[in-house]
């Protein structure tokens, strides 16, 4: 609920607003956990989940200190669905290097689409500026330096 109520605020508002309203609820979660790990079996389902969530805490509660990060990774998921769909097709690119360059290509596609950029216009471009661009400017040609160039 407070996720959804503070998604459109800015980082620096979401960080405070999270340290001030979801810390509390996670630090009183906790609390449970840690009486429930004492009163239950851990052979339990129950006591299992516990267990697993109790060694996850660290990585659960991240996102309360970074205004910049979600609380779920449904973004990064979406991004990754093309690839785990297609997962068997992509097993016959014919070698271990060809595989490396296909991952390199798909991150590169779903930068674009994280960025609203229109994946064959910035790689038309791309191509193009590459041969005369020196290596240290690389980083300059990635999707995110292009969202107003080549909008989706």
């Amino acid at each position: 609920m407070i996720e959804r109520e503070i998604k459109t605020l800015s980082y620096q508002q979401r960080f405070w607003t999270r340290r001030q309203r979801a810390l509390p609820v996670l630090q009183a979660f906790k609390a449970w956990l840690d009486q429930q790990h004492i009163d239950v079996s851990t052979k339990s389902k129950f006591g299992i989940a516990v267990t697993y969530t109790l060694n996850q805490w660290e990585g659960l509660v991240e996102y309360v200190n970074h205004g910049l990060l979600e609380i779920s990774n449904n973004t990064a998921e979406r991004a990754i669905r093309p690839v785990a769909v297609g997962r068997k097709n992509w097993m016959y690119f014919g070698s271990v290097r060809g595989g490396h360059a296909a991952a390199v290509v798909f991150s590169l596609m779903a930068t674009c689409k994280q960025n609203a950029v229109n994946p064959f216009d910035w790689l038309a471009y791309v191509l193009e500026k590459l041969p005369t661009t020196e290596a240290a400017d690389y980083p300059a040609l990635l999707p995110f330096h292009f969202k107003d160039k080549f909008p989706l």
